[in-house]
């Protein structure tokens, strides 16, 4: 099995996403105990400050969903975000505790849209506060992070955008444009941004 993707909870245990699986890695809490649950395609995987892991999850083409579940064990799924795309990526959480979920529409061929959600949870319910779409420049966006002012930076196929906290207005001036040939997929800070 391949990993795609890997996420710290608020403990240091470690666990990472395969294509098809769920796992807590012995290797990085030598106590765990391995435990898998399968999904048809898993695209991302993150914990929001509550405990809450958010798991994004191919349920078939072209939709997916991002599963959120409030135990590791996979037993307790608190609700699914749904959305037209394939592709959904990983989570990242503002501090006023929204959740920005990335769908690529990602074929694995050709990027073909896509969107990015941002999300108000409110115990067992979701909300879709606003939505980023093809208007905004996104192409087939996956990779989030979330800067030190609360902007929004996106790994957006060609190119890297950043959208204004609040508003998610797209920032002039601050497109990153990646190498020819190459794809932007993941988006890393430094502390000083």
């Amino acid at each position: 099995m391949s990993a795609n993707s890997i996420a710290l909870d608020s403990s240091g245990n470690c666990y990472f996403g395969g294509t098809t699986a769920f796992y807590e890695d012995p290797a990085c809490s030598p106590t765990a105990t391995l435990a898998s649950q399968g999904f048809m395609g898993l695209g991302g995987l993150a914990f929001d400050a509550l405990g809450n892991v958010w798991i994004g999850n191919v349920t078939g083409s072209p939709s997916a969903t991002e599963d959120v579940y409030s135990n590791t064990a996979l037993t307790n799924k608190l609700f699914s975000v749904t959305d037209a795309y394939s592709g959904p990526g990983k989570a990242v959480f503002d501090t006023q505790g929204h959740a920005y979920v990335p769908f690529s529409g990602y074929d694995g061929v050709n990027p073909h849209g896509g969107n990015i959600l941002e999300i108000g949870v409110s115990g067992n319910t979701w909300s879709t506060i606003q939505t980023l779409q093809a208007s905004e420049g996104l192409i087939a966006p996956f990779g989030l992070a979330i800067d030190a002012k609360q902007n929004l930076w996106v790994a957006n196929d060609t190119n890297v955008l950043e959208f204004a906290a609040g508003t998610l207005a797209p920032v002039p001036g601050s497109t990153l444009t990646v190498a020819a040939g190459t794809m932007a997929r993941g988006v890393i800070l430094l502390p000083s941004h």
